[in-house]
Formats: C-alpha cells, sequence, structure tokens
C-alpha cells in the first residue's frame, strides 16, 4: 500500500460504521478507502515517476482503471461479499452524496423531521436514479438545461418517493425544486 496514513472525509467514515468492520480489518479498510480516493492523483504520479513526463488522457484513464480494479480486488478479499455489494453501491452513489446530504440536511431543519440512516441511504438512491434516468432519457446532460433538470427531478421525486419522505418532507422537497425552477425562468 502507497499510503502510509489512511485519511478519509467523513462520508466514508458512515460507509465503514455501515460495514461493521473488526478493527483489523477497519485499519486496512480504511488504507485501501483513501488509496481509491487517491488512485487517480497517485496514477499520474507513477506514471511521471517512471519517465512519461507528458501522458496522455488515455494513459492515465487505462491505469487509473487498472489501479481502481486492483484495489476492487483487494476490498473483495477482505470483505463479506454482503460488505462488497453495499461498497460497490456507496461507490456508484458517491457522486450524488454531497449534494443530497446537504439537500437532505436543509430538509430536515426546515420540517424538523429527522431522516433515518435507512431512509437518507434510499433518499440517496432515489436521487442517484433520477438522476441516471434523466442522464438516460436525454442521452446525457450536454442538452439539457437546468430548467428542464429541475423540472425533471420535481416530477421524478413527486412520482417516486414513496415512504422515504414524510408529508412534510415531499412537500418542503416540492418547494425547493419550484425554486429552483423559477430561478431558472419558469
Amino acid at each position: 500500500m502507497k499510503n502510509k496514513i489512511a485519511k478519509i472525509g467523513p462520508s466514508k467514515n458512515a460507509l465503514l460504521t455501515e460495514l461493521n468492520l473488526s478493527q483489523e480489518k477497519l485499519k486496512l479498510a480504511k488504507q485501501l478507502l483513501a488509496e481509491y480516493d487517491l488512485n487517480p492523483a497517485n496514477t499520474y504520479i507513477d506514471i511521471i515517476r517512471k519517465g512519461n513526463v507528458n501522458p496522455t488522457d488515455e494513459q492515465i484513464q487505462i491505469q487509473t482503471e487498472a489501479n481502481r480494479q486492483e484495489l476492487l480486488k483487494n476490498f473483495k478479499e477482505l470483505l463479506t461479499a454482503d460488505q462488497f455489494a453495499f461498497l460497490e453501491y456507496y461507490i456508484t452513489t458517491e457522486p450524488y452524496r454531497r449534494t443530497t446530504n446537504k439537500l437532505a440536511d436543509d430538509m430536515e431543519k426546515a420540517t424538523a423531521d429527522i431522516l433515518t440512516p435507512g431512509n437518507r441511504e434510499a433518499f440517496i438512491g432515489l436521487m442517484t436514479d433520477g438522476t441516471e434516468a434523466l442522464r438516460i432519457n436525454t442521452r446525457g446532460f450536454s442538452t439539457v438545461n437546468n430548467l428542464e433538470i429541475n423540472k425533471y427531478m420535481r416530477q421524478y421525486f413527486l412520482e417516486n418517493s414513496g415512504t422515504i419522505l414524510t408529508p412534510s418532507q415531499l412537500n418542503w422537497l416540492i418547494k425547493y425544486y419550484d425554486k429552483e425552477i423559477s430561478a431558472y425562468g419558469d
């Protein structure tokens, strides 16, 4: 392992808590997570150290993916099948976590209704699924403006929030999207 000290952010600490690992496995998982997060930067530095001072984007992407696969293999050896499946889910939803957690925090403050940890995960999953569905339906985001994105997400939450959100949370979220929509001119 390249890094001597594993430094991870609060969201990764939540992941490690959910995995419920022994102290020995926890230490290894922190190290792997730190390496996973630093993989793109470490890959670039390693390529330069090996003498390629001007690597192409393709070279960096290929090596970064190879390193990522090796790290995932190490995770798979460390974790149970269920833990590894949760890790993969977590990594897949990570791009949406920061935004969704901020939105959930604001919603909880405004409504005084707290999301259970399970409902927060479901909310993150819903945001991930909605965003991915929008991307697929529009063949990417390049043709979609912010107004259309907010309209789509507002409707998506209306149709799919089910038992995840309380009525006051859903009402707050719809008002949030209405405000965003009006900010973009509709």
